[in-house]
């Protein structure tokens, strides 16, 4: 057996040796944890409000150059499992370092004259600018596979107007439909993801490159077995609030002739879409809003209820109502004048109006109302009053639209609601949103589809897909792309 070597009587021969070890190995590993001021991982751990000593997380620092160590930190688990908590915590630490590069090379949201006059200076055209002066998003490519009826399509659209003809049942509003899920996360046809999917396939992709004013956007969805991933310049969106926003859209559909017709869901849904995309405020006391009322409603439903419990969710209740009902009433008051002009500007001077219908008239009046609805909302196990039962009236000529307009007059009052919205997004952002038009000359004569593209003509990045009717046939002037759809393949006509 060997024996043991003493390290006390090595003498000054050892210390000796490991001097000249530690002189090639370079500077010792610092032993105590880097400085958590300076450390962004531990900063955003603090923030999260997560301990990480019952996270049995190490804070390991990064080796930088020349033997120096760097300022970044990582946080490690040990080799014992973590908790899922502290899994999906790892996982937004690693995109950390991933997203740095995307958030250092985006500029400043300025205004779009003083973004113009600065390219201009610098002798370059501004991004996203169209030949008339206006700041617009444009769509410069987008790919589907697997998505609908698609094995693959690549689109590549041009500025302005661009009209994609086709017959029937070959994909047009199916590539509309790929561009507002990028942008919303949400479709106009179905709330089942699946039913989006090609036939036999298990997913689908869609990818997109948007560019706007001051920076361009590369958007992508992934939904493969029941798993949807999206992704935003490359980083990860674990919720939808992070999507909107980033590529804004006006979609017009057959189906959105309901918004004057039909249920007064859909004309919630049409005000929470459209203020959410351009007011982060809006869309969090909606959110908010919406957990308050389900946990109200289960309330509710219990057997045995608290008084105290329901008074608390009263409050809460009331409390997130006020911002959405100011937002919506400011939202509704500039959006009907811009929409009675731009109805009289298709329908030759017909007189429209747009107003809002609350259910309560304030913070202390909603309050006031859940009080006094409470017995007959523990009777049904629901809440009766809220801005989850507001209401618009549409009306023309001081009737009713939707009892006595026709399908025409209709077609042309949610268009007419559309390009208002078009114009309040672009105050809003600064730059014109896209403008999608699916099968937008059905119903239409022809007096009312020539006057609705003089509308649009010189505005926004325009798709419109129709059947039949051609952009030639409306004789309208200006520049257009024309591109045909057939048989899944997709060609510039």
């Amino acid at each position: 057996m060997r024996p043991r070597h003493d390290r006390r009587a090595a003498g000054p021969e050892m210390a000796l040796a490991r001097d000249d070890r530690q002189r090639h190995r370079g500077p010792p590993r610092p032993r105590t944890m880097p400085d958590r001021r300076r450390t962004p991982d531990l900063r955003y751990a603090q923030r999260s409000g997560l301990h990480l000593h019952r996270l049995r997380l190490a804070v390991v620092p990064r080796r930088g150059g020349q033997g120096q160590w760097g300022r970044l930190g990582s946080i490690r688990p040990y080799k014992r499992a973590a908790p899922p908590d502290a899994r999906r915590l790892l996982q937004r630490t690693a995109n950390y370092r991933r997203t740095r590069a995307a958030r250092q090379v985006e500029m400043p949201r300025l205004p779009g004259a003083m973004v113009s006059s600065m390219l201009e200076y610098a002798g370059r055209p501004a991004l996203g600018s169209s030949p008339w002066g206006i700041s617009v998003m444009e769509l410069q490519h987008l790919t589907c596979r697997d998505f609908r009826c698609f094995e693959q399509v690549d689109f590549h659209p041009q500025p302005g107007m661009n009209v994609i003809l086709g017959a029937n049942a070959v994909g047009k509003t199916s590539l509309l439909e790929a561009i507002l899920f990028l942008a919303t996360s949400k479709s106009h046809r179905t709330g089942t993801e699946s039913d989006l999917v090609r036939h036999g396939t298990p997913g689908f992709r869609l990818e997109a490159a948007v560019r706007r004013r001051d920076r361009e956007v590369h958007l992508e969805t992934t939904w493969w077995e029941g798993a949807k991933r999206v992704k935003v310049n490359s980083v990860a969106q674990t919720r939808v609030s992070d999507l909107l926003g980033k590529a804004n859209v006006v979609f017009f559909s057959p189906e959105d002739t309901a918004m004057v017709r039909g249920a007064a869901s859909e004309r919630r849904r049409f005000l929470d879409m459209a203020l959410s995309q351009v007011d982060a405020t809006y869309l969090n006391a909606l959110q908010r809003y919406r957990q308050v009322l389900r946990q109200r409603n289960e309330l509710l439903r219990q057997p045995r209820r608290d008084p105290g419990f329901l008074d608390a969710w009263d409050e809460q209740l009331a409390a997130y109502a006020a911002p959405i009902a100011k937002g919506r009433a400011a939202f509704l008051e500039r959006l009907g004048h811009r929409a009675a002009e731009a109805y009289a500007c298709i329908a030759d001077g017909e007189a429209f109006e747009v107003a809002y219908r609350p259910s309560a008239s304030s913070e202390h009046g909603l309050r006031e109302t859940l009080r006094r609805r409470r017995d007959s909302d523990l009777k049904h196990g629901t809440t009766s009053t809220g801005p989850h039962r507001d209401d618009i009236d549409f009306s023309i000529a001081g009737r009713s639209a939707r009892v006595f307009a026709s399908q025409g007059q209709q077609r042309t009052a949610t268009l007419a609601v559309k390009l208002a919205e078009l114009d309040l997004a672009r105050e809003r952002v600064g730059e014109y949103p896209i403008l999608l038009l699916d099968e937008v000359f059905s119903e239409l004569d022809r007096r009312r589809a020539e006057r609705l593209l003089e509308r649009v003509q010189g505005g926004p990045q325009c798709l419109i897909t129709t059947a039949g009717r051609s952009k030639d046939e409306l004789s309208v002037g200006g520049s257009y792309t024309r591109f045909r759809l057939a048989g899944g393949v997709l060609e510039e006509d």
